[in-house]
């Protein structure tokens, strides 16, 4: 079980990590580089909110919601522009039909 938790927070944090990185333009490629955006993004949350609001189950629980959501955002645009080979019978359409053809002993 633990394990899993383990998942959520860091599936969270790069889905924080990716918001900071399409927010500010950075551009990086990177999930380590993504994962530290993240952390210090948190970081800085974390800072900024314990002087208004304490940070108890439902309050981790909504950040970790909100985590997770920005990832499946960014993952879900980043599978929309990935496109299927235009040119795949092209390419591959000799070896296509040199492998039908050939008679196998």
């Amino acid at each position: 079980m633990h394990f899993f938790y383990y998942l959520l927070i860091s599936l969270s944090t790069l889905g924080y990590g990716f918001f900071l990185n399409n927010t500010l333009k950075l551009d990086s490629k990177n999930l380590g580089i993504i994962g530290f955006f993240g952390i210090f993004f948190l970081i800085l949350l974390s800072y900024v909110s314990s002087f208004f609001i304490a940070h108890g189950y439902l309050f981790n629980s909504l950040i970790l919601i909100i985590g997770l959501i920005f990832l499946s955002f960014f993952l879900k645009k980043k599978l929309s522009k990935k496109k299927g080979h235009n040119n795949f019978f092209y390419y591959f359409f000799s070896l296509i039909y040199i492998y039908f053809k050939w008679k196998k002993p």
